[in-house]
């Protein structure tokens, strides 16, 4: 699929979830649901598989260990440092490369 097609339903569905995070008023932790799936969708979409399923395995694992009140005060926040570092640096060796 081309990449403005699943850019496009990739926001289409972010702003579903955003939408129902609005009318339902509940925020916190499923803003990673809401953040997580267009991610994981456009990299399926992009036939990026690998890549899909890291930020399927990041995104709800954080939504799950928020959801049963995992306290991780130091470590959750470490996660989301690498995790954004890892989703930069793939993009930048991906630009590099192609």
């Amino acid at each position: 699929m081309k990449k403005n097609k699943s850019n496009s339903i990739s926001l289409a569905v972010f702003l579903i979830g955003c939408a129902f995070l609005l009318f339902f008023n509940v925020y916190w932790p499923y803003i990673l649901i809401v953040i997580g799936t267009p991610i994981s969708l456009r990299d399926f979409l992009e036939k990026r598989v690998k890549d899909g399923l890291v930020a399927l395995f990041v995104f709800f694992g954080f939504f799950v260990f928020a959801q049963f009140n995992v306290s991780w005060q130091i470590l959750v926040p470490i996660l989301f440092v690498m995790s954004a570092i890892y989703i930069l640096c793939r993009e930048w060796i991906k630009d590099q490369m192609g």
